[in-house]
């Protein structure tokens, strides 16, 4: 948190798939399948309590479904942040090693 307030430029990164390819006869030809998405942005936090809550749902809708309304002593002891994103960038390799 003290570096976000300090500067709010951030970088993110996803991954997925991410799998180790071997090869029978040379480890030298080892390789990785991958897929990645590197993003850059700026992090603020939600300190609005509709705003926590949007973001919050958000979330619950990605993992556990629609969620209903969040108490407020809840709200006021969760901190939620935002990413602002500039640019995103995405690459994938899923070559066979060989």
């Amino acid at each position: 948190i003290d570096y976000f307030t300090a500067n709010s430029r951030v970088c993110f990164e996803f991954k997925r798939n991410v799998h180790l390819v071997t090869h029978p006869e040379q480890a030298c030809k080892w390789s990785f399948q991958y897929e990645t998405v590197i993003g850059h942005g700026r992090v603020a936090e939600l300190t609005d309590p509709q705003a926590k809550s949007a973001a919050l749902n958000q979330i619950m809708r990605q993992y556990a479904g629609p969620a209903s309304k969040f108490p407020a002593d809840a709200l006021d002891a969760t901190r939620v942040w935002r990413i602002a994103i500039d640019t995103v960038t995405g690459k994938r390799l899923l070559e066979e090693a060989g």
